[in-house]
């Protein structure tokens, strides 16, 4: 079917800066300039006949609708498309495309309300997990606290929707290429949004990797070594919602045309049973987070040395998880008083800290704010 489109207002929507990218990617060649208003390109097609677009260089030209509806009418008659589907691919020009497509929807392109809320959700979240892991790879992430994961979020769009059972897609903008003394900019310099879709292409590889290195060997350490790569556990878990809510899940990722990227654009699967492997992952980085900044109640149970010689090691015992835990622990020597003296006194101790599983026990790090709970008739003040 040739759609055509005579909305006006469509056409000055376009950008300029996406449909000169689109045609470099199609290898138009720029002709020449008319001054800083307009560009000519050209194209010569399988017959031998040279096609001519004179594309608009500001978008306050008052003839720029009318431009690009020269430009797109012609883009479609060379590549025997649509105008419609030539104009949905220079709307994405500028962003890159993150996909994921559901195996589970109907032959009509349909899903349940329900699963099309959690698609949406766990990709939005996968986005995410790769936007953090850009700047500081680790095992698990409070999403909310990076501003600049949060900030990056809200500037990413949801497009329309797809053929092909149901398919969502994530647009993420990428600012155009800018040429150095002639010559194109290095990849090493790409800007956060980029950084996050290679992030992405990359962390999906991993995990991949990761899955099929753990269903031969019942290894998590499969998945804690590719944490560098961004497998960590908000990656698995939006991974594993996916696959159990769509009967699996194929995400794909085309890079935008205004910024050329190192990678060809990325094609991936994860089946439902892959993905109960995934899940499990995901509750073994859990288990394994740190709890930063948390505040425990408890007792000192043993110093390592006498206190005429403490070092400001000790042995803790605290309420973690509601449960009594032995702790480790590092103190500085301006609280050494108060330690000595909660351990002398079997005096109740209150303070902040980091709080580490290694392996069967905990470690409790950069120890601050100490303060002995005093016994009083309060019965909320505690006492061994």
């Amino acid at each position: 079917m040739n759609v055509r489109i005579r909305d006006k207002a469509l056409f000055q929507q376009l950008s300029h800066l996406d449909v000169r990218a689109y045609l470099a990617s199609q290898r138009w060649r720029e002709e020449g300039r008319l001054g800083d208003k307009a560009s000519i390109h050209a194209k010569e097609d399988a017959a031998g006949r040279t096609w001519e677009i004179l594309l608009p260089s500001r978008e306050n030209l008052g003839d720029y609708p009318e431009r690009m509806a020269e430009a797109l009418k012609t883009l479609a008659e060379v590549e025997h498309r649509s105008e419609l589907a030539v104009y949905r691919d220079l709307q994405t020009s500028g962003f890159d495309a993150i996909r994921a497509r559901a195996p589970s929807g109907d032959a009509g392109g349909t899903i349940s309300l329900a699963d099309g809320v959690t698609l949406h959700a766990e990709a939005q979240n996968m986005l995410m997990a790769a936007a953090c892991s850009v700047r500081r790879p680790q095992p698990a992430y409070h999403v909310g606290k990076s501003l600049e994961t949060v900030d990056y979020i809200q500037t990413v769009r949801l497009g329309q929707t797809e053929p092909g059972s149901y398919i969502i897609t994530l647009l993420s903008p990428v600012t155009p290429t800018l040429k150095r003394n002639g010559q194109q900019s290095l990849f090493d310099d790409e800007p956060f949004s980029r950084q996050v879709a290679l992030r992405l292409a990359q962390a999906w590889e991993a995990l991949a990797d990761a899955a099929s290195d753990a269903a031969a060997s019942d290894d998590f350490a499969a998945f804690q070594q590719r944490v560098d790569q961004g497998v960590n556990a908000n990656l698995c878990e939006s991974i594993a919602k996916l696959t159990q809510t769509c009967g699996g899940i194929e995400l794909g990722l085309s890079w935008a045309r205004v910024r050329l990227s190192p990678k060809p654009n990325v094609r991936r699967q994860f089946s439902k049973e892959t993905g109960r492997l995934i899940e499990e992952a995901a509750r073994e980085f859990r288990r394994n987070e740190p709890q930063l900044d948390c505040t425990l109640i408890g007792w000192v149970f043993g110093l390592d040395r006498r206190p005429d010689e403490f070092d400001g090691k000790a042995t803790l015992q605290v309420l973690v998880d509601n449960k009594p835990r032995r702790v480790r622990a590092t103190f500085d020597p301006s609280v050494y008083g108060i330690v000595i003296q909660a351990f002398q006194e079997q005096a109740a101790l209150v303070l902040d800290g980091d709080l580490y599983p290694v392996g069967q026990r905990y470690e409790l790090r950069n120890p601050r704010n100490l303060a002995l709970l005093v016994d009083t008739d309060d019965p909320d003040n505690l006492r061994r």
